[in-house]
């Protein structure tokens, strides 16, 4: 059932850009604390990534469960020690991000903190320890764990010289295969286009885009993609923030070249990619996008990929109904937007 599984190198890509080891930190009434890690792998809502991550666990005998939540995101849950360890075993020497949470998790998490409740200054170490982690970007206002200051007020702790629990870098991967960035694409890779006002021509510019985010991650996997690139001299953009991996295929012609270098390796965005290479790039390398017809038709066209792509709870400024009214008795409106 599960022998034609993709390549591990590909499971490693893909679980990099959507896990994340999580610890559940709650106070008990003796004022200790109970924590638990789960290792939290983000669906996205898409049948094929379900499909890909279910399989893979049933395939290793991993117990989870899917959560499904009113607010934020759903995720499958793997909470069992020996499942976590499982999949740390399963990404040593293929991960570039995750392996290093699991390694944590796996070794000095549990030798420190293996008992069922936790002093306030344990608790405190942890938060520290997590912080470094997740490099900081997780401890936002709306961050789930207690507050360092909070718990250090509460229990007049003296906090000098209480560091973090020292993490082990991993076992990582030295390389960037087309594999390993094919899971990342899959993973968190969106097909956008990008919109912004011009001084020239039809005072608009349009641009195809296929952007990849993620926030909180180690530098090897932040550079992964641009690595590639470089390596097959492919065109791309990049953030120089080492601990996010922000990387954009920007415009038709860098997409013409990236699609065929990686396309054959995806699976959940394979189609999509494909019919964005397919008949979207050849449309904008014909310059149609220079015609406010023709960028108004790309854009109403480009509307069902790029729902697909991703969900987006906030506002656009740049719909189609926005240049109906701009470009009013100049183009004629599409019946799927009137």
């Amino acid at each position: 059932m599960h022998d034609d599984l993709p390549p591990k190198t590909y499971y490693a890509g893909l679980l990099d850009s959507l896990g994340r080891v999580e610890f559940n930190i709650q106070r008990n009434s003796d004022d200790s604390f109970s924590t638990r890690p789960s290792l939290r792998i983000k669906h996205r809502n898409d049948d094929y990534l379900i499909s890909l991550i279910g399989e893979l666990l049933e395939s290793k005998e991993i117990s989870f469960d899917i959560i499904e939540r009113k607010h934020g995101y759903n995720y499958f849950d793997i909470n069992r020690r020996k499942d976590i360890e499982n999949i740390h075993t399963f990404l040593k020497g293929e991960s570039t991000q995750l392996v290093r949470e699991l390694a944590f998790t796996h070794g000095p998490y549990k030798e420190c903190l293996n008992q069922a409740a936790c002093s306030p200054v344990q608790t405190y170490r942890l938060v520290k320890t997590i912080d470094e982690l997740h490099y900081g970007v997780r401890m936002s206002p709306k961050s789930p764990y207690p507050k360092l200051e909070e718990i250090a007020a509460e229990f007049s702790l003296d906090t000098t010289g209480i560091e973090p629990i020292k993490i082990p870098v991993g076992n990582f991967r030295e390389d960037y295969p087309v594999e390993y960035i094919g899971g990342i694409v899959d993973g968190c890779a969106y097909f956008r286009l990008n919109i912004n006002k011009a001084s020239y021509g039809i005072g608009y510019n349009i641009v195809p885009q296929i952007s990849m985010r993620r926030s909180a991650v180690h530098p090897a996997y932040a550079s992964a993609v641009a690595e590639f690139c470089d390596e097959k001299r492919l065109r791309y953009n990049s953030a120089e923030n080492m601990q996010a991996l922000h990387t954009i295929i920007n415009g038709a012609d860098a997409i013409d070249a990236f699609a065929p270098e990686v396309g054959p390796y995806l699976i959940a965005k394979h189609d999509d990619l494909a019919r964005m290479h397919q008949e979207f790039v050849p449309r904008f390398q014909a310059g149609e996008q220079n015609t406010k017809q023709g960028f108004y038709d790309l854009l109403v066209d480009f509307q069902s990929l790029d729902n697909q792509s991703r969900t987006r709870d906030r506002d656009r400024k740049y719909t189609p109904e926005f240049f109906e009214d701009e470009w009013a008795g100049e183009i004629e409106p599409r019946d799927e937007c009137t």
